[in-house]
């Protein structure tokens, strides 16, 4: 029972936030792809408006799988969680202005662009660098539940061996015993 409670917990809790983890990572590359694609797409207004749109729903994803984390127990990822999710609203705000601007042409090269989104862009790897924190966590907890399970399973093995050596000890003796007392008659009798 204590075997397959450990096991449940695992399975919900740190195999639920390595998959949630990994797709915030996906989302965050997608993230970054899609303002360097409207960086590159600068003179194509409705390239860039194609790529802004993916952007936002990226962003909010992000948000959202980053909000998923901090729900149920409250534990060290919590905070981390919170403070990306604030950073990524502080780069949406900062990166919006600039990219208002990209879509209706105001630079006259990509690099102007690229060197605006320069503070947004230190808001996302504050972000970016949050969502590793997170990660470093969730495999902590993770190999720390590994090794737990595992603990258990060789500490169920060492009882197991220990009843059966037991158990041995017990039913030998008492069984030539009673095979004793069963054959001398035999033997007396013949």
């Amino acid at each position: 029972y204590m075997l397959r409670s450990m096991n449940d917990h695992f399975m919900e809790h740190a195999v639920s936030e390595l998959k949630t983890i990994m797709l915030v990572h996906d989302e965050m590359a997608a993230i970054g792809r899609h303002a360097k694609q409207m960086v590159i797409d600068y003179e194509d207004g409705v390239a860039v408006l194609k790529s802004r749109e993916a952007w936002k729903q990226s962003l909010d994803k992000a948000r959202q799988h980053l909000k998923a984390m901090t729900e149920g127990d409250a534990d060290e990822d919590n905070a981390i969680a919170e403070k990306a999710i604030a950073s990524l609203g502080s780069y949406e705000t900062l990166a919006t202005r600039v990219l208002d601007q990209i879509q209706n042409g105001a630079y006259d090269n990509a690099r102007v662009a690229d060197k605006l989104l320069g503070r947004a862009d230190a808001e996302f790897a504050t972000a970016r660098a949050g969502v590793d924190a997170i990660t470093a966590i969730v495999e902590g907890e993770a190999d720390a539940g590994r090794a737990e399970v595992q603990s258990t399973i060789t500490t169920i093995g060492w009882a197991y061996a220990v009843l059966l050596v037991l158990t041995m000890v017990l039913v030998i003796p008492l069984t030539l015993i009673n095979s004793r007392s069963i054959v001398r008659p035999v033997l007396h009798a013949r």
